[in-house]
């Protein structure tokens, strides 16, 4: 759970806090990005995968450069459309 003393956590019997702090949207991207992340450490662990632990131990690095990059080039083609559709099958867009 993102918020520790939310009444789902209130009524779970095992809680992993993601601490992905306060969500600006409804979406809850940072919430969503910290599940999925905590799901592959959780796989990493069960499955004594040495390779998809540290890939799970970099992401944090990772993000942070993501988010400090110069996304300018890409979101100037954003600024202009008046429509944008995303399309996706399954949960998470996956199969």
């Amino acid at each position: 759970v993102n918020a520790e003393g939310s009444p789902l956590a209130a009524v779970a019997e095992v809680v992993i806090p993601l601490h992905a702090g306060t969500e600006a949207s409804v979406a809850a991207t940072k919430s969503y990005v910290c599940a999925l992340a905590a799901i592959l450490d959780l796989v990493a662990r069960w499955k004594h995968d040495a390779g998809l632990a540290h890939a799970v131990s970099a992401l944090p690095e990772l993000l942070h450069a993501a988010w400090r990059a110069d996304w300018s080039a890409l979101s100037a083609g954003l600024t202009e459309p008046h429509n944008l559709f995303v399309l996706g099958r399954g949960l998470g867009f996956g199969r």
